[in-house]
């Protein structure tokens, strides 16, 4: 899984009774982040909350992370805009209650990776020749679509892929250079 620390000025999604405010996250100190801001709605002692990290992952009305969120990948795991793993693919997400003292919340939430990296090698049934692939569906236990990995270069022998860490089963459907199928489970 990933592992990042956070970074000054990083938003996050503050998710609780039933509204989604986006917070930026103002000190880091040995690990452990200061995230303010303006807080709507009405907090009250106790509440449960979510938070979510980026706040672009963030879906407000469920409290998750959004659904398409590692749709479309290339198998380079490279971020929005090319340039890290990290922008796109470290979503953390943490449940708990806390403390409301006016207008402030205040307490501890620990997030957790929603992530996994998986590195992928395309072999025959065999498994002694490379498959070069130019699409991977994977999907996971209840036969929903977790990703679709279009590789950038066109066709790919060896990819990485970001997958949720609460998949237990995968199922892949790889389409390869001529246009063959293969299903298979692991």
């Amino acid at each position: 899984t990933l592992e990042t620390s956070w970074a000054e000025n990083e938003k996050v999604a503050l998710i609780h009774n039933g509204v989604s405010d986006e917070m930026t996250v103002s000190s880091v100190s040995g690990g452990v982040a200061t995230i303010t801001g303006t807080i709507t709605g009405s907090p009250s002692g106790n509440d449960d909350v979510t938070i979510i990290y980026p706040s672009a992952a963030a879906d407000g009305t469920t409290g998750n992370v959004k659904s398409d969120w590692l749709s479309a990948q290339d198998g380079t795991l490279k971020g929005i805009g090319g340039t890290s793993i990290e922008e796109k693919y470290d979503v953390r997400k943490g449940t708990g209650n806390l403390n409301a003292t006016g207008s402030s919340l205040s307490g501890t939430v620990s997030l957790t990776n929603q992530n996994a990296i998986f590195k992928l090698t395309l072999k025959d049934i065999d498994g002694t020749n490379d498959i070069s692939a130019t699409s991977v569906k994977i999907y996971n236990q209840e036969n929903t679509l977790l990703t679709t990995v279009t590789p950038a270069s066109g066709y790919e022998k060896l990819m990485y892929v970001a997958l949720p860490t609460t998949a237990t089963t995968l199922k892949f459907a790889v389409t390869d250079a001529t246009t063959n199928y293969f299903n298979m489970a692991s």
